[in-house]
């Protein structure tokens, strides 16, 4: 499903978050400009055109190597150090460095400061127009990965709720 939907007003983007998008869960993207402008739904890496000259293995190694810088010099600027790098990727993201992600969020408020918060112009200065993304999706919960990787858990008797065992690998045999 795509629709599009001009709002003009700030009460009117409310009532358009409220009663015209559907009631599973939505993810929200603020961009000053409009894909259709240009604009497109990019990663920031994915916004330098001399990258694309790179081959997949080049660009990943350029993005490893900057990281690395990164995390050199992080240690005096975070109390919290990434673990991972998935998590270094994230903090080097928050602090402006061109990464892989793309910020989304569940508040449709974050992503219409973003949308608005600086005006672009076109080539004659007049305002254009921006625009909120909205993403309607159903995920997996984390709860359920986690549940569906291991072995439900069994309880294991003790002498009050199960009767003693004579098997030989009991600790009770007697």
């Amino acid at each position: 499903m795509s629709s599009s939907f001009t709002i003009k007003t700030f009460e009117g983007y409310l009532k358009t978050v409220r009663d015209e998008l559907p009631t599973v869960r939505k993810y929200f993207r603020g961009q000053s400009k409009r894909a259709s402008s240009g604009y497109w739904l990019l990663p920031s890496l994915g916004r330098y055109s001399h990258l694309r000259s790179f081959s997949a293995f080049g660009r990943e190694q350029l993005e490893r190597e900057v990281l690395d810088c990164f995390r050199n010099h992080l240690v005096t600027y975070v109390q919290h150090l990434p673990q991972s790098e998935w998590e270094a990727l994230a903090i080097a993201q928050h602090h402006g460095l061109p990464t892989r992600f793309m910020d989304w969020t569940t508040n449709p408020l974050v992503a219409l400061y973003f949308a608005i918060r600086k005006t672009q112009t076109d080539d004659d200065l007049k305002p254009m127009d921006s625009a909120v993304y909205v993403l309607v999706s159903q995920p997996a919960r984390y709860a359920d990965l986690k549940r569906n990787q291991h072995p439900s858990v069994k309880p294991i008797g003790d002498t009050f709720t199960a009767p003693a065992s004579n098997d030989k690998g009991s600790l009770l045999s007697g």
